[in-house]
């Protein structure tokens, strides 16, 4: 996944008698992130069976972000280095940077493989129901 951020910069603009924002740096990111379940409790496990055996598979749990790796990044013109990698060094910063790019209809899709394959690991356990 790529991200980047543009950092604009206001200046006055004759054409338009006021002022405009004009780009003036970027920080770039590339990004290989991993999705799926951290942690699946035996009571878990369980209420998703139920749902899964009844191809509920809307009832199961939604995967989230489980890990996210750097592959490269770079800066250009008035974005800072040291401001372009606080994405890395602050978790929380560079998560919600992702969220944000796959919010909506790419999130929701995201989510529904996430179940229906969930769901399509569990039916193998249908016939024996013991988790």
């Amino acid at each position: 996944m790529q991200l980047i951020e543009v950092k604009n910069k206001s200046a006055i603009s004759f054409w338009s008698f006021g002022s405009v924002d004009r780009p003036s740096g970027y920080c770039y990111h590339v990004y290989e992130i991993g999705l799926g379940y951290q942690q699946l409790t035996k009571t878990q496990l369980s209420k998703s069976l139920d749902a899964a055996c009844a191809g509920d598979d809307y009832r199961l749990p939604k995967p989230g972000i489980i890990s996210v790796n750097s592959i490269s990044s770079e800066h250009r013109g008035e974005y800072a280095r040291a401001e372009c990698e606080q994405w890395d060094a602050k978790p929380t910063i560079r998560e919600s940077k992702i969220k944000g790019k796959l919010a909506g209809e790419r999130w929701n899709h995201i989510e529904k493989t996430g179940q229906r394959i969930l769901g399509t690991y569990l039916r193998l356990y249908c016939g024996s129901r013991r988790v």
